[in-house]
């Protein structure tokens, strides 16, 4: 304990909560004992998430960006979670199958919705993935040093795939094993017939899984911070229907050489811990497609066949990367993100910056914590193409505009609450599943017609009845013929932008010879000289003229006031 009580002089001493979480940090890495709770709460402020509950339960609402509106729908999910930690018992992946998102969340029973009706429980229960069996390590006195955290050993991701020989959903996890006291990233798969096209159609429990996959090698407790640290596990997963390949992230679970007292197992070429991995649908032939990566928690293929996927940073750098065979991300070796304890990371190529490794397309700095990551593919042509990712602290998503290898430009679009995945469905829809226990349903819709409306004009002129009525009658008569949307000629010109053109200049091609040997352009003065008695202002003209100067000095004011409008 005397090294404990010098941490905390020096904090007393210095003071200031940066030096208090640097103290906590410290404590971690001296590995004096400190309790579980304690070291989760320092876990917390060190990766900006808060020690308590912070979650936040969301209503049917209308979200605006900057291209279209949305509409979104929430569907609670009743989980046997019990804490509603940021990091311990949260996790989960969400794929489609059938008419549902599919979600397998932290306690391992699969749920379905789809989008329309309340969510609900399947028959299909995961594997088991050892949980019991290493909180009764606890009971191990030669472990009795070790913080071990169950909480932390979660369920990552879900994907149903297609193959040449049937069909399946795969999950992803980090298991523990108890008889050689060591954990992998695990994939099992449930194999079901064909012609199968609803998940209620399909009961599974924990034995019928059949494991596929397992990273190497299996890794010790470790006795620096907690001895397992799931929420570093990445676990996604991807699937390319075409070749036929199944991609998985595999985090560093924090073997980095500061949380640890190994090397960076990220830079390590064997290890399969820090890369993305390729295999067969099978899990036979896995090989390693990238390296250096610390928490990958979304991979998505694009429909072009690029995989792109969004990766956690330390304190800063969080990371979208364009996956390419072969290639180095750095971790950590390079980031733009710094230690937890606000310095340099230990060993690295240089000080917040990417210039020796393979760079990402885009970071954060400071961190969003990014989480999962999807391809935006038939939502709306304004979003088609782009890329849509997830953030935890931030509470929101970013969507991501690519043009090549480019992210040109991020929106963010405020959800309210911590965001763990985020897939786009088969139907088009936007599915999310967040930390507060919610499905999402995210649907497009138009922007609202921003041009000066009539109903806007009357309110804010506030026109009696005896004039609202004839000029909306006045309106409607011009709508027949003539369109209020810029370049829109075919049947008549249109009323838009009319203001300053010259008289007959647009493409509309029925002009009258008097009206086209008109000269001059227009302003109010002149259209109203032209609605009260068109043939006298263009001889031959086929427009009806207006018998009231005032719904005539309000028809040119209203098409003035819209002009100004675009």
């Amino acid at each position: 304990m005397r090294i404990v009580t010098k941490i905390i002089a020096a904090v007393v001493a210095v003071g200031g909560v940066g030096v208090a979480v640097l103290a906590g940090h410290q404590i971690a890495q001296r590995e004096v004992g400190a309790p579980d709770a304690f070291l989760t709460k320092v876990a917390n402020r060190v990766i900006g998430a808060p020690d308590t509950d912070t979650t936040v339960a969301l209503t049917d609402q209308t979200l605006s960006s900057a291209l279209l509106n949305i509409d979104m729908t929430v569907f609670p999910v009743e989980t046997e979670r019990t804490l509603l930690s940021p990091l311990q018992q949260s996790g989960g992946g969400l794929t489609s199958f059938g008419d549902d998102v599919i979600l397998l969340p932290y306690a391992g029973q699969v749920y379905a919705a789809d989008g329309v009706n309340p969510a609900r429980a399947t028959q299909i229960v995961a594997p088991s993935n050892g949980r019991a069996e290493y909180e009764a390590l606890k009971q191990d006195p030669d472990y009795a040093d070790y913080q071990i955290v169950p909480g932390y050993i979660r369920y990552n991701d879900i994907e149903h795939i297609v193959t040449d020989q049937g069909q399946a959903f795969v999950a992803s996890y980090t298991e523990y094993d108890a008889e050689n006291v060591c954990y992998t990233n695990t994939l099992a798969r449930l194999d079901f017939p064909q012609d199968v096209t609803s998940v209620d159609d399909i009961t599974a429990g924990p034995d019928d899984w059949d494991i596929i996959f397992r990273t190497a090698p299996c890794l010790a407790p470790k006795s620096r911070y907690f001895a397992i640290e799931g929420h570093l596990a990445s676990g996604r997963l991807a699937y390319d229907p075409e070749s036929q390949t199944l991609y998985l992230s595999s985090g560093d679970f924090h073997l980095d050489g500061m949380r640890s007292d190994t090397a960076p197992i990220a830079q390590d070429p064997v290890a399969q811990y820090g890369k993305i991995l390729a295999m067969n649908p099978d899990g036979s032939d896995a090989r390693i497609v990238s390296m250096g990566h610390r928490n990958v928690q979304g991979v998505v293929r694009a429909p072009d066949g690029r995989i792109f996927a969004a990766e956690h940073g330390p304190q800063g750098g969080d990371e979208v990367n364009l996956i390419s065979e072969g290639n180095n991300y750095g971790w950590p070796t390079e980031s733009y993100g710094i230690s937890y304890s606000s310095t340099p990371i230990p060993g690295s190529a240089s000080y917040g910056r990417h210039d020796t490794f393979s760079r990402p397309i885009h970071s954060w700095v400071p961190s969003v914590a990014t989480s999962g990551l999807t391809a935006i593919d038939g939502f709306d042509p304004s979003w088609d193409g782009d890329l849509l990712v997830a953030s935890l602290i931030d509470n929101a998503l970013f969507r991501l505009r690519l043009v090549g290898e480019e992210v040109i430009y991020q929106e963010r679009i405020n959800i309210g609450t911590r965001l763990r995945d985020v897939h786009q469905h088969t139907d088009g829809s936007i599915a999310i599943w967040t930390d507060s226990g919610e499905f999402v349903f995210l649907t497009a819709q138009p922007l609202p017609d921003r041009a000066f409306t009539v109903e806007r004009f009357i309110e804010r002129r506030e026109l009696s009845a005896s004039l609202a009525g004839p000029f909306e009658t006045e309106m409607s008569n011009c709508a027949q013929c003539h369109s209020f949307l810029p370049d829109q000629h075919e049947n008549a010109p249109s009323l838009a932008r009319v203001f300053d053109n010259d008289i007959a200049s647009s493409s509309f091609d029925g002009y009258s010879d008097a009206l086209k040997a008109r000269e001059g352009s227009w302003d109010k003065e002149t259209l109203v000289e032209f609605l009260l008695d068109p043939q006298a202002f263009a001889p031959g003209t086929q427009m009806p003229g207006l018998e009231d100067p005032e719904i005539a000095d309000l028809v040119a004011d209203y098409l003035w006031r819209l002009d100004r409008t675009f």
